[in-house]
């Protein structure tokens, strides 16, 4: 087992004790929630732009059962923002490191959009590691990299990129304003959900140093094939038993297509479609989302 370093401050509210991680010489943060250690634990995945802070109010209910994580993965929320090639198959190695390390032992993993697929990902490429998976609003962008119009920037070398392109971008969108704004038209079907602190949990890790050119290195990666692998063949692989939860005013990936991936290799597939929630049902629902999840594991026997 690594030895945690000293805990962060402030903590955020619910999201549990907070350490820090050494792995492969960077910083990885991660929360913890110690509950029975006789259940099987659950390690819990954010998005893409996200942090582990989405999960504050999920993970103190989760732990009345078990042990629960929650991981900021590289280069988001308050892990390193580090200066190398970023991609699924990094976070990946990332998770399952931790699970080893940290654990010890298999564990659930619950996933949110890019979260989702990393620990779908996971499940394929370490099976040994991982018992069940919740995916929630789990993605399939895998296509062709970025659009046509982007590739003369893609050209572009990273001294000219940064300073006229990607910098005066990331400083309009780490805004408050801008966070809450698009929180609340984009991506939560519930504008009550996006609270201030929820904008401070989006908007403080854009403040780190290196945060401007991890954005840079994270949307070049995106010219790459291996970037984000496809969906569907991944979960025609998976053998464990997996809870799809999809909200139902998930806008940016609908329900129609939760269903669909859900349907590639439906045994073992379970399928919940939570009312009035979008994109992060487990910060604009998390009583619904814990209710789901609990009934989904005792069902499994994975309890």
């Amino acid at each position: 087992m690594t030895e945690p370093l000293a805990p962060p401050d402030p903590p955020v509210l619910g999201a549990g004790r907070q350490r820090d991680w050494a792995w492969r010489g960077w910083q990885v943060r991660y929360s913890f929630a110690p509950g029975p250690a006789e259940g099987v634990p659950l390690v819990l995945l954010h998005g893409f732009g996200a942090a582990l802070g989405q999960w504050r109010y999920v993970l103190p209910a989760l732990a009345q059962t078990r042990p629960v994580y929650a991981l900021d993965l590289l280069g988001f929320g308050a892990s390193e923002k580090a200066a190398t090639t970023y991609g699924t198959a990094l976070w990946v190695e990332q998770v399952s490191a931790f699970c080893r390390q940290m654990l010890g032992r298999p564990a659930v993993l619950v996933g949110n959009s890019l979260g989702a697929l990393v620990a779908l990902a996971t499940a394929v490429s370490n099976p040994d590691l991982v018992t069940g998976l919740v995916l929630i609003s789990l993605p399939d962008v895998a296509r062709t990299g970025i659009p046509a119009w982007a590739w003369p920037l893609a050209t572009l070398p990273e001294r000219v990129l940064l300073p006229l392109v990607v910098w005066p971008l990331f400083y309009w969108a780490r805004r408050p304003a801008v966070i809450r704004q698009v929180c609340r038209q984009f991506v939560y079907g519930r504008a009550a959900a996006v609270t201030e602190e929820l904008v401070r949990i989006l908007a403080t890790p854009p403040q780190d140093a290196g945060a401007a050119q991890t954005l840079y290195r994270l949307s070049m990666g995106t010219t790459r094939r291996d970037y984000v692998p496809p969906t569907p063949p991944l979960l025609a692989q998976v053998t464990q038993p997996r809870l799809f939860l999809w909200g139902e005013r998930d806008r940016i990936f609908s329900p129609r297509l939760g269903q669909r991936l859900a349907q590639v290799n439906p045994q073992g597939t379970t399928w919940v479609e939570v009312p009035g929630a979008g994109h992060c049902p487990q910060d604009e629902v998390p009583d619904q989302v814990v209710a789901a999840i609990v009934a989904w594991m005792e069902q499994q026997n994975l309890s």
